[in-house]
């Protein structure tokens, strides 16, 4: 006999209600009588009502889970005294028995699940159930869960020993919400995730709000800060449930309140502890105040906008620190009027030190963060071209740089800095066209120095060292404009495989001259040749030997830096002389005359300035003995140094004085393009855009307050094509009139 309808909800009803209530497993047999009986029952029925028949079923069992959760689960959380972490703890085992529960009524139903023509049975069930438990406990979850999931986050930032366990509830309890909002958010209205959620926010942002009014001003900014990482690393301890965005959103609301507010302080005059003094500090203690600009580089690096405003006054202060090295260099310059002196170690040294000093900072402190190195730089860009006295920087870097060379050549073992920091300072200059066109004067001096030298282990180091320092400069800017330091060097490499000494015997002396380097000249600075006009025609006649072996190539002969080994056979003394020194001696070969400087011009051809300091050397040097006669300064040579003992050999090395006016003037020749161009770059970098007239207008301006030149309109238009072309500018897309830096 079928079972009535009474009957088999009956039946139903009794099932559910002993899985609730005593866990009672449901046997297959007892499943299918069951499942057999609600098909047999629903087919009674015509096809439009089978379903509502079907949905009865279901209803029953529904129907019992409400009871069920009324009677036995709702009153388990109104013992408002009941510890949080045991309310969370019995609602995870309430919702586990729950679930295992739900598995029975699945297969329970699943006749009347399957004619309500669900494709997917479980998921039915599951979304279904899950409505009902959450629809059931929504009071429960506002008013009871989620306020002890906010009190176990209290109990977790005060109590270290209970954060391990809190954390591992707060996980099971933040999974269980993910999943409910799952399956119940098309159905219900109370979206339980984001409820749960905002309780959680709402409790940090009024606690980040009370801790910053307690904390920024009472507490110094070291402890303050230690103060905030300690609540981001409890905060990475507790709120590692969910999908983690609890955790980073929390996170925001602690770098709002306690790092964007704090920051304006962190950088004011009125904190006694700001930033700059923390940086004043960390270069006097670096080991115990490294922690303290770590925790601004870990913490501000969270914030969207990184470390604006902090590497603003970071550069800042680099920035004043190198412009009073820069002012009390001016200040030297007017107290002892040496504009021309580009020498000066001391001072190129101390901007290395500077960079290297906030360099270190940067890789200990910020982990070498891109937004402190760029504000390094940028510093050091700003006041690197600053002028100095009439010159600028760049007089003093290829001065330095090339000093620096020659003790790297003659010290190797010795020498700390390599050619990366040789050169390091080279990528702030913003004038490199004025830098290079210094650079190949003083490279071709090394050049022809190491030349005249005749030292092959050296000039073999000394070749490498340039190449290096190449190197090192065209990773800063690109090969092609150092394309003609490459070329001389290798000019150098190859006239050195070639050297060969021609010897003149005249008389008593003999007179050893080295040859000229071969060169590409376009590639070479324009030095002149100083012509001597010697009585003698030794090196005149020398020089066209040489010329005449070297039809096809171009030969460049610097006398003043060449070098002359003048041996005196009778008295057994040898001169390592430069060229006019030695064609000054050769005017006392015959006859030991006192000649006055004037005369020994005249008799030389070489300028009056030169014999001076040649012979001043010389007489150092105990060559020449000085004499004033009729108030002139007059030389002859040395008898004394004749007094040696046979068979002794005495060997006199004088220093050259190298023709420094010379090359000034070559330097000093005014180049206007260099001028132009860097005048254009000045104004833009203040401007930032402007209109192409009111630029040339500027530029006209600056040429003629600065450097007493009018400039033509063409001119100027054609060195801002250039720098467009360099991508220095850009014109505007729209209106092609508006210029921009770029």
């Amino acid at each position: 006999m079928l079972s009535t309808q009474s009957s088999l909800f009956d039946q139903i009803e009794e099932v559910c209600t002993n899985i609730l209530e005593k866990n009672f497993l449901v046997t297959l047999k007892e499943k299918q009588e069951i499942n057999s009986k609600i098909d047999v029952h629903v087919q009674t029925h015509n096809n439009d009502q089978q379903q509502n028949e079907a949905k009865k079923f279901i209803k029953v069992a529904l129907k019992c889970i409400k009871k069920h959760i009324a009677k036995n689960i709702l009153p388990k959380f109104q013992d408002k005294y009941k510890d949080a972490l045991q309310h969370i703890e019995t609602f995870l085992q309430i919702h586990e028995t729950f679930v295992k529960s739900m598995k029975s009524y699945k297969t329970l139903l699943y006749q009347a699940a399957q004619n309500l023509q669900q494709e997917s049975i479980p998921e039915f069930y599951s979304s279904l159930f899950d409505n009902i438990f959450v629809e059931e406990l929504q009071l429960v979850f506002k008013n009871v869960l989620f306020k002890c999931v906010v009190d176990m986050i209290k109990t977790a930032c005060e109590e270290e020993q209970k954060q391990q366990k809190i954390s591992d509830l707060l996980y099971h309890f933040g999974n269980v919400m993910s999943q409910l909002q799952k399956s119940t958010e098309e159905a219900l209205e109370f979206k339980i995730e984001q409820e749960f959620k905002q309780k959680i926010f709402d409790y940090f942002e009024e606690k980040y709000q009370q801790n910053y009014k307690s904390w920024h001003q009472s507490l110094n900014t070291q402890v303050y800060l230690k103060k905030v990482q300690q609540q981001k690393e409890i905060n990475e301890k507790v709120l590692k449930f969910g999908d983690k965005t609890i955790l980073e959103q929390v996170n925001r609301i602690l770098n709002s309140h306690l790092l964007t507010y704090y920051k304006p302080y962190l950088l004011s005059d009125q904190n006694p502890n700001n930033f700059e003094h923390l940086l004043n500090e960390y270069h006097k203690e670096v080991i115990s105040q490294q922690q303290n600009l770590k925790l601004i580089g870990d913490l501000y690096g969270s914030l969207d906008d990184h470390y604006d405003q902090i590497t603003t006054n970071f550069k800042n202060i680099i920035t004043q620190e190198g412009q009073i090295i820069m002012q009390k260099k001016n200040h030297q310059i007017v107290e002892t009027n040496q504009d021309q002196n580009f020498s000066d170690p001391g001072f190129i040294g101390q901007f290395y030190s500077l960079y290297q000093k906030y360099y270190l900072l940067i890789e200990n402190c910020f982990s070498q963060k891109s937004d402190f190195i760029m504000a390094l730089n940028n510093a050091f860009e700003s006041f690197i071209n600053l002028p100095i006295g009439n010159h600028e920087f760049a007089d003093y870097l290829v001065t330095y740089i090339g000093e620096q060379i020659e003790i790297l050549r003659n010290s190797p073992k010795n020498n700390t800095k390599s050619p990366e920091q040789i050169v390091k300072l080279f990528v702030f200059i913003n004038q490199k066209g004025r830098f290079l066109k210094l650079y190949k004067i003083s490279l071709a001096q090394r050049l022809i120095k190491y030349q005249r030298q005749v030292e092959t282990k050296k000039n073999k180091l000394a070749y490498q060292i340039e190449v290096n320092i190449v190197e090192e400069m065209e990773k800063k800017c690109g090969a092609q404009d150092l394309e003609s330091l490459k070329i001389m060097i290798k000019d150098f490499q190859k006239t050195e495989n070639e050297v060969t000494k021609i010897q003149e015997e005249k008389g008593l002396c003999k007179l050893q001259i080295q040859p000229p380097i071969i060169i590409n000249k376009q590639h070479w600075p324009e030095i002149d040749e100083l012509q001597l006009n010697l009585q003698s025609e030794t090196i005149t006649l020398q020089k066209e030997i040489i010329a005449k072996r070297q039809q096809q190539k171009t030969l460049i002969w610097l006398d003043l830096i060449s070098y002359v080994e003048i041996q005196c056979t009778e008295k057994a003394l040898i001169f390592n002389l430069s060229v006019p020194q030695a064609v000054i001696l050769l005017l006392y070969q015959y006859r030991n005359e006192i000649l006055d400087v004037n005369r020994i011009a005249s008799l030389t051809g070489l300028k009056e300035q030169y014999v001076i300091q040649n012979c001043k050397m010389m007489k150092d040097a105990k060559i020449l003995d000085e004499q004033i006669v009729n108030d002139q300064i007059c030389y002859q040579f040395n008898e004394n140094l004749t007094k040696q003992k046979k068979g002794k050999s005495k060997k006199i090395v004088t220093e050259t004085y190298f023709p420094q006016n010379q090359v000034e003037q070559v330097v000093s020749v005014y180049d206007k393009d260099l001028a132009i161009e860097a005048a254009i770059v000045k104004i833009m970098k203040k401007q930032k855009e402007m209109q192409f007239s009111d630029l040339v207008i500027q530029v006209q301006g600056h040429m003629k307050k600065n450097q007493n030149v009018e400039i033509p309109f063409a001119q100027i238009k054609q060195m801002i094509e250039r720098l467009q072309r360099n991508e220095y500018l850009e014109r505007d897309a729209i209106n092609m009139q508006l210029i921009k830096y770029k």
